[in-house]
């Protein structure tokens, strides 16, 4: 990214960037992309040892889905789990 850039000096040294702000947001969203890729690198290495459900036994835990006035809602069979609820 080529920057236009000026550069402040204070008793000869750099002390301020002065930018155009398009530039200037630019920057900020490159910035925001690059945290969500950081965050999410992190929350697959957090998660890579955990447990995973197959397929099969995903289908056995939601047939038991009840419809009721447009939402569908499931029983959670895990302990400390909100039910699944989607509206419809």
């Amino acid at each position: 990214m080529d920057l236009n850039s000026q550069i402040i000096k204070k008793n000869g040294k750099n002390e301020f960037v002065v930018l155009p702000y398009d530039e200037f947001r630019k920057i900020q969203e490159e910035l925001a992309s690059y945290d969500d890729l950081r965050c999410l690198r992190e929350a697959k290495d957090a998660e890579r040892d955990a447990p995973t459900i197959g397929l099969d036994a995903l289908k056995k835990k939601i047939s038991g889905r009840v419809k009721t006035k447009g939402c569908f809602s499931w029983t959670c069979s895990m302990p400390g789990r909100d039910c699944l609820r989607r509206t419809s």
